[in-house]
């Protein structure tokens, strides 16, 4: 499967046949989870088919923002509001250079 993803760079060469070679095979094991698999597949073909051919990137930064602010809202226990929560995530993906005191002399 990850061969047929990676072949996705290269246009001239046909990954849809490859995916539907893929299935059939994974139809036809005898491994009853590959069996399975290869019927999910058939069954989401259609948007299958639609990522290959319209998706150019990753989910990768859809993640490491909801890493962060899944790092946020532990960091908000406590907090009584929304308010607060939303106002953390925001200071954290703003990405400002603060001092850790006002009070304190700026490092050099």
């Amino acid at each position: 499967m990850r061969d047929i993803l990676a072949w996705r760079r290269y246009p001239q060469v046909p990954v849809l046949l490859l995916m539907d070679g893929w299935i059939r095979w994974a139809r036809r094991c005898r491994l009853p989870a590959f069996k399975r698999l290869g019927k999910t597949f058939q069954t989401h073909l259609e948007g299958i088919r639609n990522m290959l051919a319209h998706a150019t990137t990753s989910n990768a930064a859809a993640e490491s923002i909801n890493a962060d602010i899944q790092g946020a809202v532990a960091r908000a226990r406590g907090f009584r509001t929304f308010r607060n929560l939303r106002t953390i995530v925001y200071l954290l993906k703003a990405r400002l250079d603060l001092p850790a005191s006002p009070f304190q002399p700026p490092i050099t």
